[in-house]
């Protein structure tokens, strides 16, 4: 049985977006205009309802002045949480994903990904 509560990579960046957004004294208003992103995807992504996109989330690390890596850094609440949610990719998927969006840095972010826990399936 899945447990009822799961901290999600979504949860960590809604949490993280809400938190910057407030801290830099935002509305989403204003975030939506920053970024290109429409208000009601705003509130989808701060709300966890919907995945954010790689381009959603380069968007935001613009719109909030940012590194995307600090988007999806879990709070100090949640890095001490033994009961995230395993995160397994397809990793041709997931590079040709890269490549489209950010070709110069795949090996960076596969990198961090890995130190993160994060679990490749190969499929060559």
């Amino acid at each position: 049985m899945k447990p009822q509560h799961t901290f999600t990579l979504r949860r960590i960046l809604a949490e993280q977006v809400q938190k910057i957004r407030i801290q830099q004294n935002q509305s989403l208003t204003t975030l939506s205009s920053g970024t290109g992103l429409a208000l009601e995807r705003l509130r989808s992504i701060e709300s966890a309802a919907h995945n954010a996109s790689l381009d959603d989330l380069t968007r935001l690390s613009i719109g909030l002045s940012t590194r995307p890596g600090r988007l999806i850094q879990p709070s100090e609440d949640l890095q001490e949480m033994d009961e995230l949610e395993p995160v397994v990719l397809v990793q041709s998927y997931f590079v040709s994903m890269l490549e489209r969006s950010l070709p110069n840095n795949i090996n960076s972010i596969i990198n961090y990904l890995d130190q993160c826990g994060v679990t490749f399936i190969h499929d060559e």
